[in-house]
């Protein structure tokens, strides 16, 4: 069977060879364009709900009548997902055990400080691609062949064959191992082609076991398993994600692995077709310490707080220290805090508490940087208690971890922290960096100007001056206004020269367009805007459907998931499951099949 998908994250043609003698599908080809997106007129602009396959205005219906907003609640064509490394990683532990995962972590080098770090949304990084390339392919090759070799290895223990396996068990297993690796129930091609690669290597090779291992292989590497299909019951028509599709994108969202028995089951039964039927699926799974963890992270990618592992920052306390400064590992401390502060605050509370809480958990390292007293004393510095901060600090944007990871080495960067504040929390679209040699030469010589100026007369040269005022109006209050913090976070009331820093800015239009004295108001006001809940609201969705690079928050879709948090609690697990309900979720436009 042949597929042609058309659509944002399409798959490149994938065949699957065994020892260059078997083929376990056909082919799968995909249309795909110079950059690897599908055709424009079946993405987002091509959405359900009243909108126009080039774009224009949709409209979604709000508490006060209907809401102008962009596009249709409806953004992908029915296609295939590629599976991250992180999911793939994260099946094979379902498919095995954690032993074999962690072996294909190190072996490949899968995590957070290594070759293929988690991205926010997952499909994002160059690494990843989301299609399966020529480049890629090998690693997921190999991949597959450690998978075939750990099963053999541990014949009995994962085939429940014992170690001369007959015939009858060894097929049995193949078959009940691919429909659990493919999370649905196989079609009668795919069990003829499974049987096909296990008698051929058996014939080849002469042993059950050697022809058990290389099923395996086989099915590791075929595509059932790398993608996830988003076809319907029809890809040629626009409508709704089969139970099955659903359980794995539901799955993968929260939890980034496999569904589990209990969406399997509700698949089986068809119930994944309402919101009514998935919602308790999102409560069910939001409970568990493994979605948490997911979400977590992903939040630290959103954040991009990874980068706190490699970031470079002149100064002994960040890192080792010295024994005349009364703080010392600054760096792995504003990590593990952050870590804590999103297990703390996403699931208590409503989400603005990322901005405005009070509350943190440090140890003595941090505890002597922030000049908190510790309720009690700890045993050492790996514990980590919860206390309320002080009042220079709340949120996230004033711990240590955020303020270092968006630092120059020696310096804070109010434009850099600013760019930051202005994508992260409010979606709105950083400008490039000029090219043209007249406003290049008028940089240089303002740097020259102002070398020695402080950060406020060099933010104010910025936002008055042609052409510097017409980009930078729109971020640098945001940096101006953590000017307090230095470059790792220790908080000051004089710059380097002893000169007073005053902090108070007019924030943009697009942050409520007030006065802010500090970060601490500036958190505030961001956070009560709407732009911030369709923000973060965006970037969810865009997690969920793992790349969504044609979402805006002002896209109907992102409006409709922000409406819908908005009316509730407006806590992270209402906004997930809002995504997890919508339309854009569950439904896809018509792609193109032959």
């Amino acid at each position: 069977m042949k597929y042609r998908v058309t659509s944002r994250a399409s798959t490149l043609g994938c065949g699957v060879a065994i020892a260059g003698m078997v083929f376990l599908q056909a082919a799968c080809t995909a249309s795909v364009d110079a950059n690897g997106m599908g055709n424009p007129g079946t993405g987002a602009a091509a959405a359900a709900g009243g909108a126009s396959a080039t774009g224009g205005t949709g409209m979604i219906q709000g508490g006060n009548g209907p809401i102008a907003c962009d596009g249709g609640t409806v953004i992908d064509s029915k296609r295939l997902v590629r599976l991250s490394f992180h999911q793939i990683s994260n099946t094979i532990r379902a498919l095995f055990d954690s032993t074999l995962g962690q072996k294909i972590d190190t072996d490949f080098e899968i995590g957070s400080e290594a070759a293929i770090a988690r991205t926010f949304p997952p499909l994002a990084s160059p690494r990843e691609q989301g299609v399966i390339s020529k480049t890629i392919w090998p690693l997921n090759d190999q991949i597959a062949a450690a998978a075939g070799n750990y099963t053999l290895a541990n014949l009995s223990t994962i085939t429940g064959c014992g170690a001369a396996p007959t015939d009858e068990c060894a097929q049995g297993f193949v078959k009940t191992f691919a429909e659990k690796a493919f999370r649905r129930p196989l079609t009668e091609a795919e069990v003829a082609s499974l049987l096909t690669v296990y008698t051929e290597v058996k014939a080849q090779f002469t042993t059950v076991p050697e022809a058990i291992q290389h099923s395996v292989y086989a099915i590791m590497q075929s595509p059932q398993v790398l993608y996830r299909t988003e076809f319907g019951a029809d890809a040629k028509q626009a409508g709704p994600l089969t139970s099955y599709e659903i359980a794995s994108e539901l799955s993968y969202f929260l939890t980034d692995a496999p569904p589990d028995q209990a969406l399997l089951d509700a698949a089986k039964q068809n119930q994944l077709t309402t919101p009514e039927q998935i919602g308790p699926h999102v409560d069910r799974i939001l409970a568990t310490p493994s979605a948490r963890k997911n979400l977590e992270g992903a939040m630290f990618s959103y954040f991009k707080l990874d980068n706190l592992a490699s970031v470079k920052i002149d100064d002994e306390g960040f890192t080792n220290g010295t024994a005349a400064k009364p703080y010392t590992g600054i760096r792995e401390s504003s990590y593990r805090e952050a870590e804590l502060f999103f297990e703390k605050t996403l699931w208590n509370g409503p989400l603005d508490g990322l901005l405005t809480s009070k509350k943190s958990a440090i140890n003595t390292t941090l505890a002597a940087f922030y000049g908190i007293t510790l309720p009690t004393t700890p045993a050492d510095e790996n514990t980590f208690l919860e206390v309320e901060l002080p009042a220079n600090r709340a949120g996230l944007l004033t711990q240590a971890g955020f303020l270092a990871s968006n630092s120059r080495p020696d310096v804070p960067s109010v434009v850099a922290r600013g760019l930051v504040i202005n994508a992260a929390l409010l979606c709105a679209t950083n400008p490039p960096f000029p090219t043209d040699q007249a406003t290049l030469d008028k940089i240089a010589s303002a740097k020259t100007q102002f070398a020695d100026a402080t950060e406020r007369a060099q933010y104010e040269y910025r936002i008055t001056t042609p052409p510097c005022l017409g980009c930078h109006l729109n971020f640098d209050a945001y940096g101006l206004a953590l000017d307090t913090y230095d470059a790792i976070g220790r908080y000051r009331t004089v710059d380097p020269q002893g000169r007073p820093i005053d902090p108070t800015v007019k924030l943009p239009g697009s942050a409520g367009g007030a006065i802010a004295k500090d970060t601490i108001e500036m958190q505030s006001q961001i956070s009560a805007t709407p732009g911030f809940a369709a923000c973060v609201s965006k970037n969810m969705l865009a997690w969920a459907l793992a790349e969504g690079s044609q979402l805006t928050p002002s896209s109907c879709a992102a409006q409709k998931v922000a409406q819908g948090f908005g009316a509730g609690d407006k806590t992270f697990s209402t906004m997930l499951r809002e995504i997890a309900i919508s339309e854009a979720f569950t439904n896809r436009n018509a792609g193109a099949a032959q």
